[in-house]
């Protein structure tokens, strides 16, 4: 809902208050005030704040109870401005449960902001003032409106200071919350005009030294391991402890980024431009650091469903660029369309999140300054960690070339074994057995660089570890030796990958079934070793087959 909706109107409350008057004499009707006003406090200062603050306001006017100055709202925001109306007393809710809770910080992004020492004694004088009407009106009669209505002018002056302080300061917590979000779209904007061939905008200086220094950045501090708590994640768990900021505006959706495929290529290939090897030391890269870098700080205040991290650098989308780029050069291959899946995967992530920047860049005031609040943002924001991460962990040179070479010859082995075509289409359960198999199969019995991705979950066995001094395992080392004897047999790479795919138990000769057996027990130890880093490989491998098979 927009902060227009917010407001509750008074009209209908004011068309009963001049039917009152019509039907009832002054004194009957300023005792009928004095007695709901009562009643209200009674039942729904604690239990229903909205009704109990509305039944003040409709007092304050029966009793025509002077209204304290408003122009002080003129300085609002707009947001706070349709809140607000300058002409109208306005009693929100918001502000009688800040006044009674009487907090003195507020958690924003991670950051405790102080509430003033004067607005905090604004709020003290107020609720004074609400505690002496409480206690009036348990005593209160017919005789007691010209009491109320005193006390009511005093409520009145007080509520204006205190919300005046109040809100001025949330306008100010507001400010400093979003700065994150407004650095990132000035960089984003500085980056964006170096690519279309202009300059850098007048703020470009200003803004790199704001960040380069940290002066001003409320999400600011030293570089930290992924591990280490974001203040995103601290603020979860302390959310129950410290009040959280009320805000006037409320999180617009924003629309998804382009969805079309030219436009897509063509916002990857700028960014692949920008952030290759071939382009480092120029402008258009340090506009991508700087960027990436405010990023990560973003990160850590708004993404509440990731794990906010802050060191998502340069160096994975330099290499998600290279492979993109050199993949475009080498023509149309399996491997090759494997490369440049995972590639722009990564690239996408970020294009992705410039767009939603972008997008956001006309809707500022529109922005919750408690950033995770922001569901679209929030999400291109765990999608950019999740391709940054993806990168990182597949495009290094040796476990690329061993997906990609899996997933090409597993493409292959589809178009000739008709059973495994069919796992791929419908996902079958199967599949999910098949996969590890393939894997191990292939670093047994293909390139040496397709041993890898096996390698990789299981380093004990391939000798990767500091324990394992280059040697591979006996498991490992027996099951190779039975691999090499079923071929002297004369068993053949086509009718073995069929038998691998059937799996144990399906007719195979004793020789290729005792190879089977085996090779089930270390499939199954690949899958189980790190069973989450398996699923996700398990989802790239699965991408990456059907981007090779399509060439």
């Amino acid at each position: 809902s927009s902060p227009q909706s917010l407001s509750f109107s008074l009209l209908p409350l004011f068309a009963m208050a001049s039917q009152t008057s019509v039907s009832n004499s002054r004194r009957g009707r300023s005792a009928s005030v004095v007695e709901r006003l009562a009643a209200a406090h009674r039942h729904s200062a604690v239990s229903s704040p909205a009704d109990f603050v509305q039944e003040l306001e409709v007092s304050a006017m029966v009793l025509r109870v002077e209204m304290a100055d408003r122009s002080y709202r003129e300085g609002f925001t707009p947001n706070y401005q349709a809140l607000f109306h300058a002409e109208e007393r306005c009693y929100r809710p918001e502000i009688f449960e800040a006044c009674m809770a009487a907090a003195e910080q507020v958690w924003v992004n991670g950051t405790v902001h102080p509430i003033s020492s004067a607005t905090m004694q604004k709020c003290r004088i107020l609720q004074r003032l609400f505690k002496k009407l409480a206690e009036f009106l348990e005593v209160a009669d017919a005789e007691s409106s010209l009491r109320v209505r005193s006390l009511l002018a005093a409520v009145d002056q007080a509520w204006a200071q205190f919300e005046e302080s109040y809100i001025l300061q949330l306008m100010e917590i507001e400010s400093t919350a979003r700065q994150p979000v407004e650095t990132a779209i000035a960089l984003e904007r500085d980056l964006r005009k170096l690519e279309l061939g202009g300059g850098l905008v007048e703020n470009r200086k200003w803004t790199r030294q704001r960040l380069l220094s940290g002066v001003d950045s409320p999400c600011s501090r030293q570089r930290q391991p992924s591990d280490v708590q974001s203040p995103c994640r601290r603020q979860r768990e302390l959310s129950s402890e410290m009040p959280q900021l009320s805000v006037a505006c409320q999180s617009t959706s924003l629309p998804p980024a382009s969805t079309r495929s030219e436009s897509r290529r063509s916002d990857v290939s700028i960014l692949a431009a920008s952030a290759a090897s071939s382009a480092a030391g120029g402008r258009r890269q340090a506009a991508l650091q700087d960027l990436l870098a405010q990023v990560g700080l973003l990160n850590t205040c708004a993404n509440i469903r990731g794990k906010g991290r802050e060191d998502m650098t340069l160096e994975v989308v330099q290499a998600a660029a290279d492979t993109f780029l050199s993949g475009e050069a080498a023509g149309d291959t399996a491997t090759g369309a494997a490369r440049q899946l995972l590639a722009s995967r990564v690239l996408q992530g970020f294009v992705d999140l410039r767009n939603c920047l972008v997008e956001m860049s006309d809707r500022m005031m529109h922005i919750d300054p408690q950033l995770s609040n922001n569901a679209a943002l929030v999400e291109r924001l765990e999608a950019w960690e999740e391709a940054w991460e993806l990168g990182a962990r597949f495009l290094r040179p040796a476990l690329l070339e061993s997906v990609c070479g899996v997933a090409a010859e597993a493409a292959e082995i589809q178009r000739v074994v008709p059973s495994f075509k069919d796992m791929l289409e419908t996902h079958d359960a199967e599949l999910f057995l098949v996969l590890p198999r393939l894997a191990l199969l292939c670093a047994l019995g293909r390139e040496e660089a397709l041993a890898a991705l096996a390698a990789s979950f299981l380093p004990h066995h391939f000798g990767t570890t500091e324990q394992s001094e280059g040697k591979h395992s006996p498991e490992l080392s027996d099951l190779a030796e039975r691999f090499e004897r079923l071929f002297w047999d004369g068993t053949s790479w086509e009718a073995l990958v069929k038998h691998v795919i059937a799996g144990p138990g399906h007719g195979a000769d004793a020789a290729t079934e005792v190879f089977l057996l085996h090779l089930e027990g270390l499939s199954m130890e690949l899958q189980r070793h790190r069973p989450e880093d398996w699923n996700r490989c398990c989802s790239v491998l699965l991408e990456c087959i059907s981007a090779a098979a399509a060439v």
